[in-house]
């Protein structure tokens, strides 16, 4: 193992002695569209809220989104509703375990090698990657045939739904993910002139697809 060197100031940046585990490889391509399974996942919040997500706004994205991507929000898909109780911290989780096992049948059923995952709402909870992960793990596909495509209805200023993607291709869940942030474009479709500070500011493009060596 090589010596650690130590730095003469006393401030030592965190650097790994050794290259083991696989690194992300990024790049840009078109993103597919048409019948894919898809799971809409997210919040919708009471009225507590200074600014809530209701059922019917939950349902006019989710048909936009449809036609932007081109499916049936009808036909294929699973919406993972997270709804909280009297404190927005609430969650029930038992319900999520239900809706995790209802739409892990789904996929399998549908014998699908790819599947699309749509962010709505907002707020954010550790409680979303759990369980999009044990979703993916329960998915009986092989690991290196696996394909995700994770669309973000404006990701958060962490950049959570991209953490998540790096998360599951380092770990080695599946072969790739094309990751779409819909801030990040026009309404024409085109790219954001601004995107540079965009993503100094937030996260980076939409259709970038990290990949698992």
């Amino acid at each position: 193992m090589a010596e650690r060197q130590r730095n003469p100031d006393g401030i030592d940046a965190h650097i790994p002695y050794l290259l083991v585990d696989p690194v992300i490889v990024v790049r840009t391509e078109r993103p597919y569209t048409g019948e894919v399974p898809t799971i809409f996942v997210g919040f919708v919040h009471e009225e507590f809220y200074q600014q809530y997500y209701t059922d019917r706004q939950w349902q006019n994205d989710a048909e936009r989104i449809g036609r932007l991507f081109r499916f049936d929000v009808n036909n294929n898909t699973f919406h993972f509703k997270i709804k909280t109780g009297n404190q927005a911290e609430e969650i029930d989780y038992e319900l999520l375990r239900t809706q995790t096992d209802e739409a892990i049948q789904m996929i399998n059923r549908a014998r699908t090698k790819k599947l699309r995952i749509i962010g709505l709402g907002f707020g954010w909870s550790n409680a979303i990657p759990e369980a999009l992960e044990s979703l993916i793990r329960a998915w009986n596909m092989p690991l290196n045939e696996k394909e995700i495509q994770l669309v973000a209805v404006g990701d958060s200023k962490y950049a959570h739904y991209l953490k998540f993607c790096q998360s599951i291709c380092l770990k080695q869940l599946c072969n790739q993910v094309q990751y779409y942030n819909t801030m990040d474009y026009k309404e024409n479709g085109c790219l954001r002139s601004d995107i540079g500070r965009i993503l100094q500011d937030h996260s980076p493009s939409g259709a970038a697809t990290p990949t698992s060596p």
